[in-house]
C-alpha cells in the first residue's frame, strides 16, 4: 500500500478539487469567437451602439493601435487617447504583453490581444446594456480605465471592453461636506472624497484639495477606483495611513447581472471584501467609490530625497559600489525603525522620495535626517562626502509637493513603454530582521552588482495593524516591510528564491510570474473563487491574471498540472550575467512546475556534485571537490538537511564519484544507512595486462561503501578484483587474434530494497595496433553486500537479463531504480562512452522471475539527441510516484520571452509517462544552471498499487504500465471528452478514485 499519510493524500485530494472547479468553469464560460454563428452581426453591433448612451467602437484591425504610439511617452495622453485602446505599456497590444511575438508594429496577426469592440459607457444603465449583449452572444467582458496594467489585464482579445473613462460620475469626484456621509450601516465618516469609476488620481488629489491627505497612487494618471484600488492600492503612505483598500468605505458596482449594488461593510459585505483586494475587472464594474481622506497634521509633509553620484574620477566604480554598500546597509537596518513615521519609495542609489507627515521637532523626523547626515559624514575620502546627496524639503500639503497649484504643469510617470518588465515581491519584516538584515543586504548588493536599480516601496506601520483575513489582499501585505521591485526577470527570480516566504505585489506584479493565483492571494484565494462565482456565474467578466480567469496561460504545459510537486536536489552551477561560474552548490527544490520554491542552497563556497536524498529523506550524499576540477582530490560527503552546517566526510581522498545510497537501510538509524560510490584507483595485480598488453599497476573503476557516520578510514573495497579480472579475461580471450584488449570497471549504479546494489560492469576495448578504443559494452548485475569480513565473489553477483541486447554495443550509464522499483532510468552514450550531445535518456521496465532474478526490458528512449543541435540532456531520475522522470538540459526553452536573454544553459525538465510530454519546470529567467537533479524519497522504497492514475482536464487514465513501446503497452484507458457537462463526468470520476483511496488507507 503506497505510504502516504493522511494529510498528504487530503492536500492532493484539495489540490484536484480546485482544478476540478476551475476546469468546470472554464468549460461553462465556452466564449464565442468571431469565427462561430454565435458571433453578433454587423447589425447586431449598431443595433448595441444605438442602445448606449455613450459610443461603441468596433475593432476592425491590430492596426487600429497605431495611433497610441503616436502619444510619446505621455501617459496622461494615452489614457485617454485612441478610443480607449491604448495600453501604458505598447507591449500588452499582444497577448500576455509579450511584444516579442509582434515583429511588425500592426502585424501581430492572431497574437494581437486587442478587443472586438470598446463600450465607452457613460452611466449604469450603458453597463448594463453591455453585460446582457455580451451574456447574449456568450462574449467576454473586460474593464479598463488607463491602460497600466503591466501585465495586460484590461484588455483581451475577442472581448469586448468597457471603459469607465467616459462615465459621467468622473465628473462628479469631490470632496464630501464634513460628516455629511454616512455608509449603508449608518456611520458618519469624517472626511470623505468621492471618486468617479473612471477618475484618475490627478483629478482626486486635486478634488481632495490642500486640506486633506489622500492614499492614492504615485503615478498621476493612474486609475483612482480601478485595478490600483481593486488590488490593494499601493501608495507613498502606507506605514501611516494603510492600504489604499484600508482606506475605501464603499463601492457602487454594476453587476454582471445588469444591477446596480452598494458594497460596503453593511450591504454585500462579501463582495466589499473581494473588491478591497482581489484585483479590479473581475467582480463587476465599479462606477463610484468614497474614500477615507485624513487630515492634514501640523508641520505638514517633510520629503527627503537622497542620491548617489558617480564621480568621473573613479574608473573602476570602486568609490561608487562603497557608497551604494553603504547606503544598502543604512536602509536595511533603519527600515525597521522607520515604519508608521516614514514612507515613501528607496532605491539602490538612494531614495527616490522618503515622505514624514508631522511637526518638525518630532524626535522621528529629526532622528532619521540626523542619521543620514552622519552616514554622509562615514564616507571615507572625505572629499567624496559631497557624492551622497541629501536634499530636505518641507510642504503644506502632498498635493503641494505634487505641483498642485499650477495643474497643467502637474508631471508625472511615462508611459508608452516598449520591451518594458517590472515585478515586485513583498518582503515580510522578519526576513530583514531575523538575521540583523545579512541576507536582505546580500540579495540588495547582488542585484546592485549586476547591472539594474531597483524602486522599493516602504510598507509596514499602519498596514500590518489589519487583520489578515479583513480584506482580500494577500496576507504577507499585513506583514511586508517592503515592496521590492526590479526590471529585470533574473533579478525578480532571485527575489523569489531568496524570500520565498513573500508574496508578489499586485498593482505591479510581473508578467511572467508563475503560480500567479496563490503568489497574488495566497490564503484567500478559495474565498475569492468563491464569490466570483456567486456575483459572476457565467463568467462573463474575464481578465488575465484575474480571479476566474479563463483562457490560455503562457506557461501552461501539456504533461504537468499545478497539482505535480515536484521536491528534488541539484547540483546549482552559480553563474552571471558574466557567465561566469562562482561555485557548485547543493539546492534544494520544491513546488509545481516552473513555480518551485528555491533553490534553498544547503552548501557552499566549494564545488559539490550528484547529491541524492538518504532513505528517509533526512541526509543527502554527494561527492565534493574543492574546485572544479573532480578529476582529483574528491571526497564523498554527507550533510543533515535540517542542519547542514557540518559536513561529514565518509572516504578518504582521491578519485570518488556518483555516491547511492542501500535502499534496503531505510529502517536503520541514520548513523547506520550506508553509502556507497564507485572510486578510480591502482588495479592492484601487477600480473595482470591491460589496455596497452603490458603487465603493471593501472587505474580501474571500482564500487566502495561506507556508512554515514563512519570515517573514511572505514571505508571497504566492495567490487571484487578477482570476479572483475575473470570477466575482462573472458572477454579477451574472445577477442584474441583481433589485437583487441578490454579493461574493466564496477560502477554502483541503484539499489533496492531488499538490499542489493545495482551494479554496472563497462567494459572499454583498446585495439593494441591502432591504439583507439572501438568498442565499448555494459553488462548489469545485482550485488549483495555480504558481512564485513567476508570478500565479496561471483556467488553475490546475480545477472540480470537486459533486452535489447543492444546494451552490449555501447556504454549504458546513470542508471537509477524508481522508488516502486519497477522501472530504471538511464543514459545511452553509445560507443563515445562519456557524457556528450548525442547521449539519449531512456527508461525500461524492471520485472522479477524470481527471489532474486530480474530482467529490464521495454526501452523506450524518450530523448534521442543528436549533434545537430548541441541539445545534452543528463541524469534522468523519475519521481517518487513514477509519474514523472526530471532531468537536466541545456536545449532552449519552450517558454521564454525572446526579449528576455536565456543565460541558464541548463534547466530542469519533466518527462510524463502518461503523455509522452516534456515540460520545464525550472525558470528560465535564472543565473542557476541545474544539474545532475534527484528526486525526494528516489531512494526510499514505495510500495505500489497495480493501477496508477494520472488525471487531466480532458481524460482520465488508468495505467496499470506506463507507456513503454507501442508493442509493450499494457494500458486500460477510459476517456471521458469534456464537453458542456464533461467536466461533471470528470470530477465524478476522479473523486471516486480519491475517495477508494482513501478508504483504503483509513482502513
Amino acid at each position: 500500500m503506497p505510504q502516504h499519510s493522511h494529510a498528504a493524500l487530503l492536500l492532493t485530494f484539495a489540490a484536484v478539487v480546485q482544478l476540478l472547479i476551475r476546469a468546470d468553469a472554464a468549460d461553462a464560460a465556452n466564449y464565442c469567437t468571431p469565427s462561430e454563428s454565435c458571433w453578433p452581426t454587423d447589425a447586431q453591433w449598431d443595433e448595441l451602439a444605438t442602445a448606449l448612451e455613450g459610443k461603441l467602437h468596433v475593432v476592425k484591425a491590430p492596426s487600429e493601435y497605431d495611433a497610441c504610439y503616436l502619444q510619446g511617452r505621455d501617459a496622461l495622453k494615452l489614457v485617454d487617447a485612441n478610443n480607449g485602446l491604448c495600453m501604458q505599456t505598447h507591449d500588452c497590444r499582444v497577448a500576455f504583453c509579450n511584444a516579442s511575438f509582434a515583429t511588425t508594429k500592426g502585424q501581430e496577426g492572431e497574437d494581437a490581444d486587442l478587443p472586438a469592440a470598446v463600450a465607452e459607457v457613460r452611466t449604469s444603465g450603458d453597463i448594463a446594456k453591455v453585460m446582457a449583449f455580451a451574456k447574449s452572444h456568450r462574449i467576454a467582458v473586460s474593464v479598463k480605465t488607463t491602460g497600466h496594467s503591466y501585465m495586460g489585464s484590461s484588455t483581451a482579445k475577442d472581448a469586448i471592453t468597457i471603459w469607465t473613462r467616459t462615465l459621467k460620475a468622473n465628473d462628479e469626484t469631490k470632496m464630501m461636506p464634513t460628516s455629511s456621509w454616512s455608509d449603508t450601516c449608518g456611520n458618519k465618516h469624517e472626511h470623505v472624497l468621492q471618486v468617479g469609476g473612471g477618475a484618475i488620481w490627478k483629478e482626486a488629489y486635486l478634488a481632495a484639495g490642500f486640506n486633506v491627505t489622500a492614499v492614492g497612487g504615485g503615478g498621476l494618471s493612474v486609475s483612482a477606483a480601478g485595478g490600483w484600488l481593486q488590488g490593494c492600492g499601493l501608495s507613498s503612505f502606507v506605514p501611516k495611513y494603510g492600504l489604499g483598500v484600508d482606506n475605501v468605505l464603499s463601492f457602487d458596482v454594476v453587476l454582471t447581472n445588469g444591477t446596480q449594488v452598494v458594497a460596503d461593510a453593511c450591504s454585500h459585505p462579501d463582495l466589499f471584501w473581494a473588491l478591497r483586494g482581489g484585483g479590479g475587472g473581475t467582480f463587476g464594474v465599479v462606477t463610484r467609490v468614497h474614500y477615507r481622506v485624513h487630515a492634514i497634521p501640523k508641520g505638514g509633509l517633510t520629503t527627503v530625497s537622497v542620491s548617489i553620484e558617480h564621480s568621473p574620477m573613479d574608473t573602476t566604480y570602486g568609490l561608487y559600489l562603497s557608497m551604494v554598500d553603504k547606503w544598502i546597509d543604512f536602509i536595511v537596518d533603519e527600515s525597521p525603525n522607520l515604519v508608521r513615521h516614514w514612507g515613501g519609495y528607496w532605491s539602490l542609489s538612494g531614495s527616490v522620495a522618503l515622505h514624514f507627515m508631522g511637526d518638525h521637532d518630532d524626535p522621528a523626523r529629526t532622528a532619521f535626517i540626523d542619521k543620514l547626515k552622519a552616514l554622509r559624514d562615514s564616507i571615507e575620502p572625505a572629499v567624496a562626502r559631497p557624492l551622497l546627496k541629501i536634499q530636505v524639503l518641507t510642504f503644506d500639503s502632498y498635493l503641494d509637493w505634487r505641483g498642485g497649484k499650477n495643474p497643467s504643469a502637474m508631471a508625472t510617470d511615462a508611459g508608452g513603454h516598449e520591451r518594458f518588465y517590472i515585478g515586485s515581491w513583498l518582503v515580510p519584516l522578519s526576513y530583514v530582521t531575523d538575521d540583523e538584515g545579512a541576507s536582505a543586504k546580500n540579495l540588495l548588493k547582488v542585484i546592485a552588482r549586476t547591472g539594474f536599480d531597483m524602486f522599493n516601496y516602504m510598507l509596514g506601520g499602519s498596514a500590518t495593524d489589519v487583520a489578515e483575513d479583513a480584506t482580500a489582499v494577500h496576507p504577507v501585505f499585513r506583514k511586508a516591510i517592503w515592496q521590492l521591485e526590479v526590471f529585470s526577470p533574473y533579478h525578480m527570480e532571485e527575489i523569489i528564491r531568496s524570500v520565498p516566504n513573500g508574496a508578489a505585489g499586485i498593482n505591479h506584479h510581473a508578467k511572467d510570474l508563475t503560480n500567479w493565483r496563490e503568489r497574488l492571494w495566497g490564503s484567500n484565494l478559495p474565498r475569492l473563487e468563491k464569490i466570483k462565482r456567486d456575483y459572476d456565474p457565467d463568467n462573463v467578466l474575464n481578465c488575465f491574471h484575474c480571479i476566474g480567469y479563463r483562457g490560455k496561460d503562457p506557461f501552461d504545459q501539456a504533461g504537468v498540472t499545478d497539482a505535480d510537486v515536484f521536491d528534488i536536489v541539484a547540483s546549482v552551477r552559480i553563474g552571471s550575467v558574466s557567465g561566469a561560474t562562482t561555485e557548485m552548490r547543493i539546492g534544494i527544490l520544491k513546488g509545481a512546475a516552473l513555480s518551485m520554491n528555491g533553490p534553498r542552497f544547503i552548501t557552499q563556497d566549494y564545488f559539490d556534485w550528484k547529491p541524492m536524498y538518504s532513505p528517509g529523506n533526512s541526509m543527502i550524499v554527494f561527492f565534493r571537490t574543492d574546485d572544479g576540477d573532480f578529476s582529483k582530490n574528491t571526497r564523498i560527503t554527507v550533510v543533515d538537511v535540517s542542519d547542514p552546517s557540518i559536513p561529514r566526510t565518509v572516504s578518504t581522498i582521491g578519485r570518488n564519484w556518483n555516491p547511492t545510497w542501500v535502499r534496503g537501510d531505510a529502517n536503520k538509524p541514520d548513523a547506520k544507512k550506508r553509502v556507497v560510490w564507485v572510486r578510480l584507483s591502482p588495479w592492484e595485480n601487477p600480473s595482470l595486462k591491460f589496455d596497452d598488453g603490458k603487465a603493471g599497476i593501472k587505474l580501474r573503476m571500482a564500487a566502495y561503501i561506507n556508512c554515514a557516520s563512519c570515517g573514511g578510514e572505514q571505508e571497504r573495497l566492495l567490487s571484487s578484483e578477482t570476479v572483475m579480472a575473470k570477466a575482462r579475461e573472458a572477454l579477451n580471450t574472445q577477442a584474441r587474434g583481433v589485437n583487441i584488449f578490454y579493461s574493466v570497471s564496477e560502477w554502483p549504479m541503484s539499489s533496492l530494497s531488499d538490499g542489493r546494489i545495482l551494479i554496472l560492469r563497462q567494459f572499454e576495448a583498446v585495439d593494441a595496433v591502432l591504439f583507439r578504443k572501438p568498442y565499448k559494452r555494459s553488462e548489469l548485475f545485482l550485488l549483495t553486500i555480504p558481512e564485513a569480513d567476508v570478500a565479496v565473489n561471483e556467488s553475490h553477483y546475480e545477472a540480470i537479463n537486459v533486452s535489447p541486447s543492444s546494451w552490449s554495443d555501447g556504454w549504458v550509464h546513470k542508471i537509477f531504480v524508481s522508488s516502486g522499483e519497477r522501472f530504471v532510468t538511464y543514459q545511452r552514450n553509445g560507443m563515445e562512452g562519456e557524457d556528450h550531445a548525442r547521449s539519449s535518456l531512456c527508461y525500461a521496465r524492471l520485472s522479477f522471475d524470481s527471489a532474486t532474478k530480474a530482467s529490464v526490458s521495454g526501452e523506450n528512449c524518450f530523448v534521442k539527441n543528436d549533434d545537430t543541435n548541441k541539445v545534452q540532456d543528463w541524469y534522468a531520475r523519475m519521481t517518487h510516484d513514477e509519474r514523472h522522470i526530471v532531468f537536466s538540459s541545456n536545449r532552449p526553452s519552450p517558454l521564454g520571452f525572446e526579449d528576455h536573454v536565456q543565460t541558464a544553459n541548463f534547466r530542469l525538465y519533466a518527462y510524463s509517462l502518461a503523455t509522452g510530454d516534456i515540460a520545464q519546470i525550472s525558470s528560465s529567467m535564472s543565473w542557476y544552471n541545474y544539474w545532475y537533479p534527484s528526486t525526494l524519497g528516489l531512494t526510499t522504497h514505495r510500495e505500489t498499487t497495480t493501477t496508477t492514475t494520472t488525471t487531466t482536464t480532458t481524460t482520465t487514465t488508468v495505467t496499470t504500465t506506463p507507456a513503454l513501446k507501442a508493442s509493450e503497452e499494457t494500458t486500460t484507458t477510459a476517456t471521458t471528452t469534456v464537453s458542456k457537462s464533461g467536466s461533471v463526468a470528470l470530477f465524478s470520476s476522479t473523486m471516486a478514485t480519491l475517495l477508494t483511496a482513501y478508504t483504503l488507507l483509513i482502513v
